[in-house]
């Protein structure tokens, strides 16, 4: 929208009309309440709200107009730096909302903008709680982007955001969603407690105190006492704001805003010169006694690792050559060469030996060659071969073969013999005896394979089966049981997926 009093563009957000009863109504009370909400923070990374237009069959929020998009429309992954200055960005913006006594409850990628200046604005307070007031929601939130204590209805809980940050900037390192977008309750929980090998998966080789700094938040729970741990999560949250700070400033002369509008919004290339720095940076981390012994492990992880870097959102791989990994790639290049000139080594002397093995082989023509005199060595030389046009029918059924040893006709000349080759035998391949089977579903379920337990999903690894039909069953006290029958072909690996349906839910 225009103001024409103040001559600016506005953003206008209408609140839809809800059944109550038999009669339809605006909720003008929770525009009143969020526009109260977004006033009592000040902060350039929150949403400005200008003015509440109260109508007879509508009401309106004016707010200020944002010029970007949000982070759901950028390409992913992102580098390490810009994960960084958009971590200090919202954290920062998330740390001015909870001194305020406001909790988002609803943080995910669509609710947070990057605008063309590089500023980062977190927006949508339609589902936050203000201390002492309550929303009239007892879950709120997006079940991608929540913990399993928020989805079971616990208390608001300022950890729950810092939980949602951590997710965000996860699948911003990562370039993938980490929980799924429905799924029971059971699952959540064990998704949210489980989630340290999928981060050791989609981080790997990746900026190290980065990833302690994701580490931190993801392990933050709505379950926690909010009254007896407000001060600990106030103190989590300086502690992510000061470590993505000096990890920004260490690899970035510019400023956060600077940076995103650079190198995100307008996509230019990351420029050599940080990459540079990523790696004495690197370097540095590994003697920084401040790290965990956890996050100094993973720095000799990134030290060590393949020439296949991060690929930045512009398709170019970044490929150095760090001082540690030089070191190891001399070790490596040493160890290859020692081994192949020994093999070569190996190799020439069985050739000397079989050689002169097949030279002290006798036979009887051998044996005849080699004791008379040069004489009779001339006299058994194969007559001279006639030509196809005199030669007699006998003549040619007797010809020598153009490929077989012919005994040399010069005098103080030594025969060479040529030994028979025999042909390799035929290599005789064995078929696979066994097939595989991947199994995994949207909810834990025990597996039973011809009625013999199998294990409980999610697996890690495929099952190996004789070729055949089986009986395949899954079970969940929670879910209706499956059960199919599968046919295991040799060699092949046969993927199933299912979708477990809760009790009392519909079965389609």
């Amino acid at each position: 929208g225009w103001d024409r009093r103040l001559g600016r563009t506005v953003a206008l957000k209408r609140l839809v009309a809800q059944a109550v009863g038999s009669e339809a109504s605006v909720d003008v009370r929770a525009a009143l309440r969020e526009a109260k909400i977004l006033a009592q923070v000040s902060h350039p990374a929150i949403l400005q709200v200008y003015d509440v237009i109260e109508g007879q069959s509508d009401a309106w929020i004016v707010c200020e107009w944002l010029e970007g998009r949000s982070l759901e429309k950028l390409e992913l992954p992102l580098h390490p730096v810009a994960v960084v200055a958009l971590g200090r960005e919202i954290l920062s913006a998330l740390h001015a909302v909870h001194s305020a006594g406001v909790i988002h409850r609803d943080i995910k990628p669509s609710n947070i903008v990057l605008c063309s200046t590089g500023r980062v604005v977190l927006i949508d307070f339609g589902a936050a709680y203000l201390s002492g007031e309550s929303s009239g929601l007892t879950m709120a939130g997006t079940p991608r982007y929540s913990d399993a204590g928020r989805l079971e209805g616990a208390a608001p809980s300022e950890f729950s955001d810092l939980f949602s940050v951590g997710l965000i900037l996860l699948e911003l390192l990562g370039g993938e969603c980490v929980l799924p977008d429905l799924a029971p309750l059971p699952l959540y929980r064990f998704l949210t407690k489980s989630l340290d090998e999928r981060v050791s998966t989609l981080t790997d080789g990746l900026y190290p105190p980065l990833v302690e700094v994701v580490e931190r938040l993801l392990h933050c729970s709505a379950d926690k006492d909010v009254a007896k741990n407000k001060s600990e999560a106030r103190q989590l949250r300086i502690d992510c704001i000061n470590s993505v700070e000096q990890i920004h400033h260490s690899l970035v002369t510019s400023t956060a805003s600077a940076f995103l509008k650079e190198f995100v919004y307008e996509q230019k290339p990351i420029s050599d010169a940080i990459e540079r720095k990523i790696a004495d940076e690197s370097q540095r981390g590994r003697t920084d006694s401040t790290l965990s012994p956890r996050a100094r492990a993973r720095w000799m992880s990134f030290m060590l690792r393949d020439d296949k870097q991060f690929k930045t959102k512009t398709g170019r791989v970044t490929v150095t050559e760090y001082p540690a990994r030089k070191k190891h790639m001399r070790l490596l290049r040493r160890t290859v060469v020692f081994f192949s000139v020994s093999l070569c080594a190996s190799g020439v002397g069985f050739w000397f030996a079989r050689r002169e093995k097949t030279e002290g082989m006798s036979t009887p023509a051998t044996e005849n060659i080699q004791s008379t005199e040069p004489a009779q060595v001339q006299a058994i030389s194969p007559d001279p071969v006639p030509t196809t046009a005199d030669a007699t029918p006998a003549q040619l059924q007797n010809q020598v073969s153009p490929t077989a040893p012919v005994a040399l006709s010069t005098p103080n000349a030594r025969p060479s013999i040529v030994p028979t080759v025999q042909p390799p035998k035929p290599v005789e391949r064995k078929t696979a005896e066994f097939g595989f089977l991947q199994i995994s579903a949207n909810a834990w379920a025990d597996v039973y394979l011809n009625d013999k337990p199998m294990g409980r999903l999610p697996m890690a690894n495929a099952l190996k089966l004789k070729p055949g039909v089986h009986r395949l069953r899954l079970e969940n006290p929670m879910t209706y049981p499956v059960q199919i029958k599968i046919r295991i072909k040799a060699g092949a690996t046969l993927l199933q997926r299912f979708n477990l349906v809760p009790k009392g839910g519909s079965t389609d």
